[in-house]
């Protein structure tokens, strides 16, 4: 278990222990999980234990600090606020656990008449619950605000990418490092916007409980403007109304306790009221003990003289002011914490990533991560990247997407064609960059990758994208590159194509053939690929002189290059082939295994690559 599962492991233990004194021993416990080395990494304040041995742990976050807390996430620059953001979300308005938050997954969001939004909180791959009352349904319509809910719904939007299974966790795009520095940096966020010191990422859950009895009963409390944290827009009787009728409850239904330990996946409403209810005082004495004396027996005490207010207070005459003062104890009256907080003073060191750290993978994610709508401001923060790198990405990407098929009267679609790509393709583009990954210092010594510019403008849009070109020293630094790369479900063919041209002696033939020897000596002896490899394409029209160039390699009498110009020593198409597929996983060993054919992947992979060499020349100048 990780430092996470420990903390909400220890916080469930306490939840069933009674006593205080025991309680404290939860706490020793931790500390010799982190003192031993054991769970470094268990933050001691994620434990629920009172720091005094017979002191309620009641601290709770008001509606205005919650406000607060949202303003300062914004404002913050750090790269995991917008991170916290969310978190702070699921924790403050949903009462969530910190693992059932790391552990959500996209298909926990259910929608029904895009009105009704639920939150189904149930065990999966990346966690497990403490007990089946854990598995709830949480209507987060009725508890997380418009505005917020709006953004929850948008961040889920963006984080979800083309393809991308239903069973991924919310935070795909973030590592588990990344999720704990999250909760580290919201919890420090809490500190500062509330002022305590010993305010911990749990206490966010201890407010919802407190929040939601509010909430129930609140069409019951009085005097509701007199309070000061109840005048905020978050409490009002049609919200009220709203969650009751959604919960299923009654005004006088007995089974509120119930419906809030539910939310809080409660086994029963006791664990709910001794842990977690921590405004029992005020709602007894405003719902139930809202006695006022009558003013005949006040007055039998202070006089004839006197009136009261509406809460039935003693308001004296000028002259009894003084006897009333030294009879009843000062009252200080009560603020909430309003001090302005910095969050600027929690700001790391930025931890941009050095130039030369810029990898093809971060290129590709920056490009997707556009494709799918994110701007750039956050692309940026998202993946510790500087804003100008993040554009000159994108704008590089676009630039060469417009001399994409130049030659052709088709047009190129942008961001690598990232539209189109169906899952199998990005799987395979995944695979290409991480074997580039692997082989890139090989690369750089063994091919001149200048040699390659100019590939780009090679492709052929009438024969999807294939590359099509006379140029032997591009043709031949690409061959070399790709076979360099050693990607084993590929295979590289090559294909020349004879001029179409009315031969009547098969002297004639002898400098194409020259040059048909020309390139299976480059391809074979320097390119190291089989002679297998090369197929060589005559016109039917001189069918009659197959057997001149059969002699030399595999030759088919075809028409599919008579309109091309020929140019010593001859122009040749390179076909990289996927010969495994998804589907095969499928067939059975009885089946005739799949056609090897060209993918939209590699066509996609060659502008990433053009488009990451790019951008490295363009900051190294």
């Amino acid at each position: 278990m990780d430092s996470l599962d420990w903390a909400e492991k220890l916080n469930d233990v306490i939840e069933r222990i009674s006593s205080v004194t025991k309680k404290a021993y939860v706490a020793y416990f931790a500390e010799y999980l982190v003192e031993s080395a054991l769970v470094p990494n268990l933050c001691l304040s994620d434990i629920d234990v009172p720091a005094a041995q017979h002191n309620v742990d009641a601290n709770v976050i008001t509606q205005h600090e919650a406000d607060r807390i949202i303003e300062a996430l914004n404002a913050s620059q750090h790269s995991k606020a917008s991170l916290g953001k969310i978190i702070f979300l699921l924790a403050f308005y949903t009462g969530l656990r910190r693992n059932e938050i790391a552990g959500l997954q996209f298909k926990d969001v259910y929608h029904y008449n895009d009105r009704n939004h639920t939150l189904h909180v149930r065990p999966n791959r990346y966690r497990l619950l403490k007990s089946k009352e854990s598995s709830r349904n949480i209507p987060i319509d009725v508890l997380i605000p418009k505005d917020l809910l709006e953004v929850f719904m948008e961040y889920l939007f963006t984080a979800k990418t083309k393809f991308m299974a239903e069973d991924t966790s919310i935070f795909p795009h973030f590592e588990q490092s990344d999720i704990e520095e999250a909760f580290s940096f919201l919890t420090n966020v809490l500190k500062g916007v509330t002022g305590d010191e010993s305010i911990r990422f749990h206490h966010c859950r201890h407010s919802f409980c407190n929040w939601m009895v509010v909430q129930l009963y609140y069409n019951e409390l009085t005097n509701k403007e007199d309070i000061a944290f109840l005048n905020h827009h978050y409490f009002s009787e049609q919200r009220s109304h709203e969650l009751n009728q959604r919960l299923g409850i009654t005004r006088y239904s007995r089974k509120k306790f119930w419906a809030i330990a539910t939310l809080l996946g409660h086994a029963s409403p006791a664990t709910t009221a001794a842990s977690y209810f921590h405004l029992s005082d005020f709602l007894r004495r405003n719902l139930f003990a809202n006695h006022v004396a009558s003013e005949a027996s006040l007055r039998r005490v202070w006089g004839q003289r006197i009136s009261t207010d509406p809460f039935g207070r003693v308001t004296p005459k000028a002259n009894f002011s003084q006897r009333l003062l030294r009879t009843m104890p000062t009252q200080s009256a009560v603020a909430l914490h309003t001090e302005v907080f910095d969050i600027q003073t929690l700001e790391k060191p930025k931890s941009r990533k050095p130039e030369d750290d810029l990898s093809l993978e971060l290129c590709w994610r920056v490009i997707r991560r556009s494709a799918e709508g994110h701007s750039s401001n956050s692309i940026s923060k998202a993946l510790e990247l500087s804003l100008n790198t993040v554009q000159l990405i994108i704008e590089t990407e676009a630039h060469l997407t417009e001399r994409l098929l130049s030659n052709s009267k088709y047009q190129a679609r942008s961001s690598l064609n990232y539209e189109n790509l169906n899952q199998p393709n990005i799987s395979v583009l995944g695979v290409l960059i991480r074997r580039y990954t692997e082989s890139e210092v090989k690369l750089k010594k063994a091919v001149q990758l200048p040699m390659l510019y100019s590939c780009i403008e090679s492709f052929i849009g009438a024969k999807d994208s294939l590359i099509r070109t006379d140029n032997k020293d591009m043709a031949l630094t690409l061959l070399r590159f790709l076979k360099l790369m050693e990607v084993g479900f590929f295979e590289i063919k090559v294909k020349w194509y004879m001029a179409n041209i009315s031969v009547t002696d098969a002297k004639e033939l002898t400098p194409y053939l020259a040059h048909v020897d020309y390139w299976i000596k480059a391809i074979v002896k320097n390119v190291e690929l089989p002679k297998d490899s090369i197929q060589l394409v005559v016109p039917k029209q001189l069918e009659r002189f197959k057997q001149q160039f059969e002699d030399r390699a595999t030759t088919v009498c075809s028409d599919d290059g008579r309109f091309i110009r020929y140019n010593s020593p001859g122009t040749i198409s390179i076909h990289f082939k996927q010969t495994k597929f998804h589907s095969d996983q499928r067939k059975s060993p009885e089946t005739l295994p799949s056609m090897p054919r060209r993918t939209k992947a590699f066509v996609s992979f060659l502008r990433l690559v053009k488009t990451y060499w790019t951008v490295k020349e363009e900051k190294s100048e």
